[in-house]
């Protein structure tokens, strides 16, 4: 038996005088009704501090020390989810680095990056790791940087749900022209 369940929101504003649901008598309105299905997660997920975290210190250490690459260019570590959930896709010009936290994470060179990314600077609000996942989405998909980011920021930075959900919609012909790069 398996289970699946629901988180279900709805955003209500209180109605506008005479219109037809002040005359109904409703109280509000609803704007917007979004449900989010997901698999079952067992309770003590949510329990404090369930998750392994590393020290953050340590962490920004070992990337504000990013190893050079073999051409002497900096390499920037990307973990991805904990251990052993590194993405499937490819790694631009890079290796596997174990972190100072244990997670192992994917590098990314960016001298391998197409020269429109190398100088890329992170959008506004991105950390290291996120800018380096946009960089790297980008470079294997053939998207804008833009693009790359709001697709890892619609897939909660899961970089193997948003390279599977990028994957469905060019097959389906979704993705605007202006996404890609020319």
């Amino acid at each position: 038996m398996s289970y699946i369940l629901f988180d279900r929101l709805f955003l209500v504003a209180p109605v506008t005088p005479q219109s037809e649901a002040a005359n109904a008598g409703w109280p509000c309105v609803i704007l917007s009704d979004l449900i989010t299905f997901r698999h079952f997660s067992h309770p003590k997920a949510w329990a404090p501090h369930s998750i392994p975290v590393g020290d953050g210190a340590a962490a920004l250490a070992a990337t504000a020390a990013a190893p050079m690459g073999s051409s002497g260019q900096s390499v920037v570590p990307v973990v991805v989810g904990g251990p052993g959930t590194v993405g499937s896709g490819s790694v631009v010009g890079g290796a596997i680095a174990q972190q100072p936290n244990g997670v192992v994470a994917p590098v990314v060179n960016l001298a391998a990056l197409p020269p429109h990314l190398q100088s890329q600077a992170p959008a506004p609000g991105l950390n290291e790791q996120q800018h380096a996942l946009s960089l790297q989405l980008a470079a294997e998909t053939r998207l804008t940087y833009p693009f790359a980011v709001q697709c890892l920021q619609e897939n909660g930075w899961d970089p193997v749900l948003a390279m599977g959900n990028f994957q469905a919609l060019k097959a389906a012909g979704a993705i605007p022209a202006e996404a890609f790069v020319p």
